[in-house]
């Protein structure tokens, strides 16, 4: 019997909630775990993606984009949590990650703090 898909991970978060909170808390987060999610975020709206690894993706994002979760974002190991759960999202779904998703994904990065992560 195969379990259903939680609604959630079925279409990510809204851009808008994923691109603020990033901004808000980038230097508590740091420029490589930051573009991992950016990463993140361009390989699950992917329509190349596969639908198992966007459903990772999509989780992994939506895990981030929310307030409450395992570890507190407010504590100083706040984030590593959500940055785990991206990785193993990422590596779940990196043999189909390619290249261009790799550089929109720096590109974002680039203009929105400048420079590479």
């Amino acid at each position: 019997m195969a379990i259903p898909l939680l609604p959630a991970a079925e279409a990510p978060p809204p851009e808008a909630s994923f691109m603020a909170r990033l901004r808000a808390n980038l230097r508590r987060i740091g420029g490589p775990a930051a573009l991992l999610l950016m990463q993140a975020w361009y390989a699950a709206t992917s329509q190349d993606m596969p639908k198992l690894q966007r459903a990772a993706l999509f989780g992994a994002l939506a895990w981030f984009v929310l307030p409450m979760d395992a570890v507190p974002d407010f504590t100083i190991i706040g984030f590593s949590d959500d940055i785990a759960i991206a990785a193993a999202a990422l590596a779940f779904a990196q043999p189909f990650i390619t290249q261009a998703m790799r550089d929109r994904a720096q590109a974002l990065f680039a203009s929105l703090f400048g420079g590479t992560a």
